[in-house]
């Protein structure tokens, strides 16, 4: 992300111009550098497939939806039966009509899914009805979908999980290191992910080079690249048969303990366990865990017991999102806590101070974020330096840092580092969508935002170099004043 000069915090950034190809990669010591296209993320989180909702209180809900946004609450703004989700340069949907995902925008790795590197989305090729979908297989559907720049996985209407799109560490799961989705009907010729024998899965998620699941057993496995411990396990697993299934241990969550919700970052993740604490682990170089040092977890003796909870105070969390460099969970009283990186306001909680990285800055230390006058939040998504919600009133509001218009607020590239600039005195977007309402949403690493309405008509705006935005263009929106409400198309997902 390009920031001005002159913000009031200084942080150390590898630069990229505008327009750039954005090349430097997040996740180093420095916990600054931004994804390019080898690496990136979407930031997201996990994608639920309707069976099980234990971990987040949708009462009424009509749900497949998930994405990389996390859902919480009861009642509230009615969620659309598709699933949604964002990278850091593409966008997916799962059709609401078909059942089936389709995908948008970079695809030099086959991440589309489509049997081609062909990108869509910016004009060169079609979308709407010259937009194929996904083929899963025979009769298959898919109930969920999580994406990352190179890699995206869904769980089919069986419980059982379909990846695609680079697999240089194995992160695909099916026993190989060979990209695919390059070729055509590749993805319904392959195998599923192999899970365990009877095993299937209720969430999914994906960050860089490695993919996790909730299994029905509330049992949690991740595979792809162990570096920072980001899958709990001291080698990569997925490259070969002999390391998935049986070979594929389930990570420790502490004894007696299972997983109700998931939420996976660049390079950590995180659950909220059946007793509604938080645990995460992986890369921790800016705090994202939560535990009050830097120190990184998942390896040897880290896990278990001997991980601690996250302290979030007197509530426990029922939605968790997982960033490139920090973590938001919504709690059951349904006020919203981030932690980790903040260099631009990300965190929301009116300063630039990051949270998580000493002891004393967690539990009733760490600040709610100003959502509003009586406002609370059903849905969060994060990207690497900013944060989306939907609140209980239908609307969403966004802050962090961003040049390209993800903040939904023209003019505006920074919101939340600064006094009084949260809460009532932080705008809702114009999604200008009638009497649409907006039921999930997923933000992406470099700065795009999707909304999914209950129809399942789709919005994007922010960054768009690559046509991720799906409008057949590469110009970005909201960044000036008129790009957004009704004169921000919906994404054409099918028709001529």
């Amino acid at each position: 992300m390009n920031y001005p000069t002159s913000l009031a915090l200084a942080f150390s950034l590898v630069a990229v111009g505008c327009g750039s190809d954005r090349t430097t990669k997040p996740g180093s010591d420095m916990g600054l550098v931004i994804g390019g296209d080898e690496d990136a993320s979407v930031v997201g989180d996990a994608a639920m497939a309707p069976e099980d909702l234990t971990g987040a209180d949708l009462t009424g809900a009509d749900l497949s939806l998930f994405g990389n946004a996390d859902l919480a609450g009861t009642g509230g703004p009615p969620l659309s039966n598709v699933s949604i989700a964002t990278s850091i340069n593409g966008s997916c949907v799962i059709e609401k009509t078909q059942h089936l995902p389709k995908c948008w925008g970079y695809n030099a790795q086959g991440q589309l899914g489509i049997g081609s590197t062909a990108q869509r989305g910016d004009g060169t090729l079609g979308m709407g009805d010259a937009l194929p979908y996904v083929n899963l297989g025979a009769l298959r559907t898919a109930t969920a979908i999580s994406m990352r720049e190179q890699h995206a996985c869904v769980i089919l209407d069986t419980g059982a999980v379909k990846c695609w799109g680079y697999n240089s560490y194995g992160q695909l799961g099916v026993g190989t290191t060979d990209t695919l989705g390059d070729s055509l009907n590749e993805v319904g010729n392959f195998p599923v992910v192999d899970l365990g024998a009877g095993r299937t899965a209720l969430a999914i998620g994906v960050g860089d080079r490695f993919s996790c699941a909730i299994l029905d057993d509330h049992t949690v496995k991740c595979w792809g690249d162990a570096t920072y411990g980001k899958i709990a396990n001291a080698t990569s697993h997925g490259s070969s048969g002999a390391t998935m299934g049986a070979g594929l241990p389930a990570i420790s969550l502490g004894t007696g303990r299972t997983a109700t919700a998931l939420a996976v970052g660049y390079e950590h993740a995180c659950v909220i366990l059946d007793d509604g604490n938080v645990k995460c682990w992986g890369h921790n170089n800016d705090g994202r865990l939560g535990l009050g040092d830097i120190a990184d977890r998942g390896l040897g003796s880290t896990m278990g017991d001997t991980l601690l909870p996250v302290a979030l105070g007197a509530h426990s969390a029922k939605a968790i999102a997982a960033g490139a460099h920090h973590t938001c969970a919504i709690l059951e009283d349904g006020s919203m806590r981030c932690w980790g990186y903040n260099n631009v306001g990300q965190l929301g909680i009116e300063d630039r101070a990051t949270r998580g990285t000493a002891a004393g800055e967690m539990g009733t230390a760490l600040p709610a974020v100003k959502l509003g006058t009586s406002r609370t939040a059903k849905a969060i998504a994060l990207g690497s330096y900013n944060t989306c919600a939907l609140l209980d009133d239908h609307s969403v509001k966004c802050w962090g840092g961003d040049s390209y218009g993800a903040l939904g607020l023209p003019g505006v590239t920074q919101v939340g580092g600064d006094f009084m600039s949260m809460g009532d005195k932080l705008a809702a977007i114009d999604l200008g969508a009638g009497t649409r309402v907006p039921a999930g949403l997923s933000v992406g690493d470099d700065g795009h935002v999707c909304v999914v309405f209950d129809d399942g008509a789709v919005k994007c705006w922010g960054y768009n170099a690559y046509g991720h935005l799906g409008l057949g263009d590469k110009t970005s929106r909201g960044v000036n004043a008129g790009e957004l409400g009704m004169s921000l198309p919906f994404v054409k997902l099918t028709g001529p």
